[in-house]
């Protein structure tokens, strides 16, 4: 929903970023805070919502808990399984939902 801020409101004519540029961008972030003596809890406790109405957002969340024993590699990790559930999900047929009426 935010992601199109830029563009709307402001002009802005390039893209906006996709998850995985701004995860790439963001490592380098949260490498920073953790080597500064922040816990990493802390640092990624928002990015838990990236992957909000997603498939694979309680892969990610998972991956994002393990950080203090897994380091950097754990966002990579959490990544890989938000890719492959997707994946999954899309070679899966649709269910009918209950507003919509199951094909004949």
């Amino acid at each position: 929903m935010l992601a199109d801020v830029d563009r709307r409101f402001y002009g802005a004519t390039e893209p906006a970023p996709t998850r995985e540029e701004v995860i790439a961008d963001w490592k380098g972030f949260v490498a920073r805070q953790i080597a500064a003596g922040h816990k990493p809890q802390y640092v990624v406790r928002h990015a838990g919502a990236l992957f909000a109405g997603q498939p694979g957002v309680k892969a990610w969340k998972r991956a994002l808990a393990r950080l203090h024993s897994d380091g950097l590699d754990a966002i990579d990790a959490g990544l890989a399984a938000v890719h492959a559930i997707q994946e999954r999900m899309r070679d899966r047929p649709a269910k009918p939902t209950p507003l919509q009426p199951a094909a004949p």
